[in-house]
This record gives structure tokens, C-alpha cells and sequence, in this order.
């Protein structure tokens, strides 16, 4: 399970975030560091470029008293003041236009960083979700899980990763700028830099205990409303006809009101300090002048100085509410930021490529001693039992509910590892370096097939795209599902017609056919279903269970069934003799 909340520290969740990174974005993030680093320089250049065009321009004598205008004054061969000042003007304009163009250049490449991030984050999210073994899916809320992805990624790109970039790039060109003032005139310089940082770090250290919590609180919000709109769609048939619509309605209602609140109090918390700021930096800079001017006794050597600490205010006071921004909404965003390190951080195995063939069972395939228990349950679904089935027949499951029969199937299907025991085909054991070669042998129809808001054709052929998909075996798999004349002939568009989100425009047997369809296109050699008939018609029950008859021989058939005619002339396993089980999900 995700862990609960707690504070990060400021280093910590630079760590985390470090550790999201895959090692070649780290190096990208290396080279757009040069790059703010570069843009720094040329921001304090353009800051240092504006004194020597004023003090030429408030004092022309400047030109030949200054040695360092005197000696631009030379080199350059110069024959006019006013010449010379214009050229200073134009030079200072050159370099803050350079400033500014390499600023935007930057600039683009730090949103371009960060937010590709959100690509490469909520993909490498869902790769690991999906290489989580079954388990996983049984413990977790769906929702959460696509919250995680959608919105938590996006939450942790736009209030983390573009803040921390951009701290970093203002930091550092506040660094410069402020060494910058330090070697023009240290105790102001110190004095400045001192009580931006002492209002700044004031205001951080009260709110940072409120940006905890509530970035914690928008957080569970954000599951709340996601689970709370996820259930309400997903049971829309009950809830037309039901009550329950007002009750989700008030639970989506209430967690979005917190969600946006909270956001709401974030964005004024990050932003009510530069107002303070910029009253308090603009009285500063008075306060400077007048002090400027009280120790040199004149506007024309005062101006320039004053020149220069305006516009290094300019340049500085937004680069520190973005620094002071950025650290808020870090700690806004531990707690998501600490959820997805998590889920990313979790062990899982993907598939290995197979190059093997398919794994085909010839004679049997034999369960040894297998023992099963959830990892939430106190009791065992399956402890030391064995079982063997045989190949190339029908072999029926029967029990009453929970007695471990879907639990079966998923075992049989590789989705659940035994805690104790084996899955051997022909002699073969069942391991994880040759799960995909087994699992490529099976057709699975379960209780309830899952159709997305696609055609028939691509729901049949899942997996596929449409030019990968072969038509002719879409509609033999059909025909042997008995739904192709349905789809041919009062279809308009056939096997093009959209099913709609979850089927929702096919009625529960088409559905079910469907997903017979499915897994007879894959052309398996061992077929597994659990209750592949309990939305049909007793007619088409009887079609279903004449063509499986008719597979009998040719491959191995998993039939779990409550029916008990289905049970007459094949060979049954009744598990109704097993302890009820209580793990959670056994059936």
C-alpha cells in the first residue's frame, strides 16, 4: 500500500524527485543546468552594462576622470562624448537584448524538460503497474491507480518539477546579481540580500507547516474524487433507476470543494509574499538613493549606483518570489511526490521475452500440492491440494460460491503464484521464464468480458491494430460464438459497429459471446472459462456447449460452471469438499 503521510524535508524530496529521473534525463538536466548557468552571467552583464551608460550620461567628465570609460574611450578611437555615450547605450541594449534571447531560449528548454517529464513519468507509472504481478490489482483501488497517472503526475510536473527548475535557474541568477552588488558595495549589498532572505524564510517557516497539511488533504481528495466519479459511471444502470445518485453526487461534491481549496489557499500562500516584497524592496530602493546620495553629495555620481541597484531589484525581486514559489509548492507536493516514488520504486517482473514456443499440453496438466492464500486473508483458499487435468478433453469445475474455482483459473491462467507447489504441463513446470510460452497457449472467456470503446473487430482481435487484424479469422472465431450472423446481418456497419464504453450498446449474452469470440481468435490450444454461459439463453447454451463438445479432442477445455447439465459426460472437479475459504476475492 502507499505510505502514509509524513513531512518531507526540503533535501529529501530534491532526493526523491533526483530519484524519479531516469539516468539520461539526469544528464539532460546536467547541460540545461550549463545552460542557466550561462544565462546567469549574461543577466548579471546585463545588470553591470547599465552603470557606465549612466555614469556617462549624468556626468560627461566621467569620460576622461573614469579610467575604465576612459580607456573604451581610446581603444575604440572615439572622437565625440556624445558619440561615445550613444555607443555605450547601444552596447547596453545589445547585451540585455542578448540577456533577454538567451533567457527565452532557456526558458523553453527548462518547460520543455519538465514537462516531458510528465510523458516519461506517467508512462513509466503504468508500465510498472501493468508488470505487477495480479496480486497487486487485488489489494489496490483501480482509481487510485488511474489517478496516480492522469493527475499526480501532472500535479507533481506543474507544482515540483517546473518549480524546482525554475529555483534553481533563478537562484543562480540571483546568486550572480547579488555578488554582482557585493563588489560595488558590500553593506549594502549584504544588508539587501540579508532582509530579502530573513522576510522570505519568515514567511516560509509559518507556512510551511499549513502547505503539509493541506497538500496531504488535496491529495486524499484527489483519490476521493476520482473514485467517487469512477463508481458513479461505472454503475450508471443502477444508479438511473436507484437512489444513489445523491449520495456520490455529495461525495464527489465535498471532495472537489476540498481539492480546489486547498489549491486555492497553495496559490495565495505562494503568491501574498510578493506584495509584501515589492512594498517593502521599493521603499528599500528609496531608501538607498537617498542614502547614495547623502554619501556622495551629488545626484551625478549617485545616479548611476542607484541605476544599478534598480535594476538589480528588477531583475531580482521576481527571481526570489519564483525561488520562494517554487519551495512552497514543494512541500504543497510531498506528499504526492512521495506516493509516486512509491509506486515507482515497487519490485516487479516483467515478462521476460519469450522465444519459445508455445507450451501445448499433450496428455496432462497436473497441479502438485499447491498451496494459495491471499495476502490480505487469514485462511487458505487452496493448502496442499493437487489436481490433475486431462489434455485434449473437456474438463468441467464445479462448486458452490467461494470454493476457490475462480481462484483456480487464475492459477491455472499464471496470474497467481502458488505459495507452495507446482504447475507442470507434460512433465514441463510452469516458471516465470516460461509463463508467457504457457500463458500463449491459452484462450481465457471470464465471467464477465471486459469490451472498451472500440469496434467489434478490434474487441474480437484485442491487441491488435487495425491493419495487424485478420478479418477471416475475426469471423470464424464469431461463427464459432455464435454471434457472427448477429454482427453480418443486423449490424449496419458489422463487424465496424463500436460496442460503446464496456459494451454499453450490446446486450450481456452479446457481450459474452464476444468474449468467446476473443479467445477462440487467438486459435488456443488449451481454452479456459469461467461461467462463459451465465448471460445466455438456454438455446444458445446448448449452441455454446455443442461447439466446445466438438473442440473435444483437439484441445484442452477449463469449464467452470454452475449448471448442472454441464457436467453430463465430461469429467467433473468438484471443489464443494474444500474449506470455505475467506481470503479476500476467492470465489
Amino acid at each position: 500500500m502507499p505510505p502514509s503521510h509524513h513531512r518531507l524535508s526540503f533535501a529529501a524530496a530534491l532526493r526523491q524527485l533526483w530519484q524519479i529521473l531516469e539516468p539520461r534525463e539526469q544528464r539532460k538536466a546536467y547541460r540545461i543546468l550549463a545552460m542557466v548557468i550561462v544565462m546567469a552571467l549574461m543577466e548579471a552583464a546585463g545588470v553591470v552594462s547599465i552603470v557606465p551608460f549612466l555614469a556617462a550620461i549624468t556626468d560627461p567628465q566621467a569620460i576622461q576622470s573614469n579610467r575604465l570609460l576612459n580607456l573604451l574611450y581610446e581603444t575604440f578611437g572615439f572622437s565625440s562624448e556624445r558619440d561615445f555615450i550613444i555607443a555605450l547605450g547601444i552596447g547596453s541594449g545589445l547585451v540585455i537584448a542578448t540577456s533577454s534571447a538567451f533567457k527565452a531560449i532557456t526558458q523553453h528548454a527548462l518547460n520543455r524538460f519538465s514537462h516531458l517529464q510528465l510523458h516519461s513519468i506517467s508512462s513509466r507509472l503504468l508500465l510498472n503497474y501493468l508488470n505487477q504481478p495480479y496480486s497487486f490489482f487485488l489489494q489496490r483501488n483501480t482509481s487510485d491507480l488511474s489517478k496516480n497517472i492522469l493527475s499526480e503526475t501532472d500535479q507533481i510536473v506543474t507544482t515540483l518539477i517546473q518549480p524546482v527548475v525554475h529555483t534553481i535557474a533563478q537562484g543562480i541568477i540571483v546568486l550572480a546579481i547579488a555578488l554582482l552588488l557585493l563588489a560595488y558595495d558590500a553593506r549594502i549589498a549584504t544588508a539587501v540580500t540579508v532582509s530579502l532572505a530573513l522576510m522570505y524564510g519568515v514567511i516560509y517557516y509559518v507556512a510551511r507547516k499549513k502547505l503539509t497539511e493541506i497538500g496531504a488533504e488535496r491529495t486524499r481528495a484527489n483519490t476521493e474524487r476520482f473514485k467517487a466519479a469512477n463508481e458513479a459511471l461505472g454503475g450508471i444502470k443502477e444508479i438511473k433507476i436507484g437512489t444513489a445518485a445523491p449520495l456520490y453526487l455529495r461525495r464527489f461534491n465535498s471532495a472537489t470543494r476540498t481539492f480546489a481549496r486547498h489549491r486555492a489557499t497553495n496559490d495565495t500562500i505562494a503568491q501574498t509574499p510578493l506584495y509584501i516584497v515589492e512594498g517593502v524592496g521599493y521603499c528599500g530602493l528609496i531608501a538607498i538613493a537617498v542614502i547614495m546620495l547623502w554619501r556622495t553629495g551629488s545626484v551625478s555620481e549617485a545616479l548611476p549606483l542607484i541605476g544599478l541597484y534598480g535594476f538589480a531589484a528588477y531583475r531580482m525581486l521576481p527571481a526570489v518570489q519564483v525561488i520562494y514559489r517554487g519551495v512552497s509548492r514543494m512541500r504543497f507536493s510531498a506528499e504526492a511526490l512521495t506516493r509516486l516514488h512509491h509506486d515507482l520504486d515497487q519490485p516487479h517482473q516483467p515478462h521476460p521475452e519469450s522465444h519459445q514456443p508455445p507450451i501445448v499440453p499433450m496428455r496432462e496438466i497436473r497441479l502438485a500440492s499447491i498451496s494459495y492464500t491471499y495476502p490480505t486473508a487469514a485462511k487458505p483458499v487452496f493448502e496442499n491440494f493437487s489436481l490433475t487435468l486431462q489434455a485434449n478433453t473437456i474438463n468441467v469445475i464445479a462448486g458452490p460460491s467461494g470454493s476457490g474455482k475462480s481462484t483456480l483459473m487464475d492459477i491455472l491462467l499464471g496470474l497467481l503464484e502458488p505459495q507452495q507447489g507446482t504447475i507442470t504441463v507434460d512433465e514441463t513446470p510452469i516458471t516465470h521464464d516460461n509463463l508467457p510460452a504457457w500463458q500463449a497457449s491459452i484462450g481465457y472467456v471470464p465471467q464477465h468480458t471486459y469490451l472498451f470503446d472500440g469496434s467489434i473487430a478490434e474487441n474480437i482481435a484485442m491487441g491488435l491494430s487495425n491493419d495487424q487484424i485478420d478479418m477471416q479469422a475475426v469471423r470464424d472465431a464469431a461463427a464459432k460464438a455464435e454471434i457472427d450472423h448477429f454482427i453480418s446481418n443486423e449490424l449496419s456497419s458489422g463487424y465496424q459497429t463500436s460496442v460503446g464504453e464496456r459494451g454499453i450498446r450490446l446486450s450481456g449474452g452479446q457481450m459474452q459471446r464476444i468474449g468467446i469470440a476473443r479467445a477462440l481468435y487467438r486459435k488456443p490450444t488449451v481454452l479456459i472459462l469461467d461461467e462463459p454461459t451465465s448471460a445466455l439463453d438456454e438455446e444458445t447454451d446448448s449452441r455454446i456447449m455443442a461447439t466446445l463438445a466438438a473442440l473435444q479432442g483437439r484441445i484442452t477445455v477449463v469449464l467452470v460452471s454452475h449448471r448442472p447439465r454441464h457436467r453430463l459426460g465430461f469429467p467433473t472437479i468438484d471443489l464443494s469438499h474444500l474449506p470455505d475459504p475467506t481470503g479476500k476475492n476467492a470465489c
